[in-house]
């Protein structure tokens, strides 16, 4: 495999000791293809859930919509939930804007 077709990715997973919250590094390297389809089907799961949210919440305009989300090393996506902590950790973060032509 040629470096242009593949890229690594570091994650992380639990592992027994005697400290709790213990991760160990790992390093996989994905095909850029297979990343390339998991990044594509999350992006469709989102446009699913996007799809039907209000433009306006009350008196405010929603008009981003953010959220970060991790690979594992079978280079699966996965949405980041609540006491992760996204600051420390690595991730692909995905910003969504309404534009006037999509919010009619």
């Amino acid at each position: 495999m040629e470096s242009q077709d593949k890229i690594w990715v570091v994650t992380t997973e639990s592992f027994e000791t005697r400290a709790p919250g213990d991760r160990l590094v790992v390093e996989t390297e994905l095909r850029v293809e297979q990343l390339s389809g998991s990044i594509n089907l999350f992006l469709g799961q989102l446009d699913s859930v996007l799809r039907d949210t209000p433009k306006q919440v009350g008196k405010f305009q929603l008009t981003e919509f953010e959220l970060y989300a991790e690979v594992s090393t079978d280079g699966t996506l996965k949405v980041l939930g609540t006491g992760i902590g996204v600051g420390a950790m690595g991730g692909l973060k995905f910003k969504f804007c309404r534009t006037s032509s999509l919010s009619e």
